[in-house]
């Protein structure tokens, strides 16, 4: 297969980054990685300090599902970066890809639920709302029992009880005076589904603030999700 295609986009995104990441080209670029174009291509433009570029190789790179794994190294290293659209999808990739031998990448980006900036907080609460059991599992078996790591090894534990939780265990996870313990409750309610949307609806009252953005972007996406199936 031809490598001209992917070569020409690159080019393009080279010249004007910016016209390239505002008209939609990069989904094209995307294609071409999906037909074999080389992904190792992508990583100078992941590391390149021009945030349009960046943002464009990282989308992309969040696109490409397990594939990413080999670009694991350089998408850590964008985790800090103050761009919140790159940083976000840096945390994404690595939650979702980041292989056996990088977990300490993975249980890394946990201590971002600190972040100073708000839409990195919510960001990463949400990647590990979605966070598969398997991958939760992963977690907590890396997480080991220092005053550091143990609140989240606490909140993997009981994200992994999720078909034993109950109201009133989210109820008291809420209540907590410990942030963190706040924010793995919310995330317990939203992966609980039905059974716990009646908590969502009452936290996007809560005095923290995190709690209840969650919580109204969490309602806010399921509607729009229903919209779209019945407008089908």
């Amino acid at each position: 297969m031809s490598d001209v295609n992917g070569d020409i986009l690159i080019s393009q995104l080279l010249m004007n980054p910016n016209e390239f990441y505002d008209s939609g080209t990069a989904y094209e670029l995307l294609q071409e990685y999906f037909n074999g174009y080389p992904i190792n291509t992508l990583i100078p433009l992941i590391q390149s300090e021009n945030k349009f570029i960046c943002r464009t190789a990282i989308w992309i790179t969040s696109e490409l599902g397990l594939s990413a794994r080999e670009l694991i190294v350089p998408v850590s290293k964008r985790i800090i970066d103050p761009d919140v659209f790159i940083s976000c999808y840096a945390m994404e990739i690595i939650a979702n890809c980041a292989s056996e031998e990088r977990l300490d990448v993975f249980l890394n980006i946990f201590n971002y639920l600190n972040h100073t900036n708000q839409k990195v907080r919510l960001s990463l609460m949400n990647i590990i709302s979605n966070l598969s059991t398997s991958r939760i599992q992963e977690a907590y078996n890396g997480f080991n029992d220092d005053d550091h790591f143990v609140i989240h090894k606490n909140g993997m534990e009981f994200l992994l009880d999720e078909n034993r939780l109950t109201i009133n265990s989210i109820y008291e996870k809420l209540n907590s005076n410990v942030k963190i313990e706040k924010k793995y409750g919310i995330i317990a309610a939203k992966r609980g589904g039905e059974k716990f949307y009646k908590i969502l609806l009452e936290s996007t009252q809560n005095l923290d603030e995190d709690i209840a953005a969650f919580s109204e972007n969490t309602i806010l996406a399921k509607k729009e999700f229903n919209k779209i199936w019945c407008d089908i």
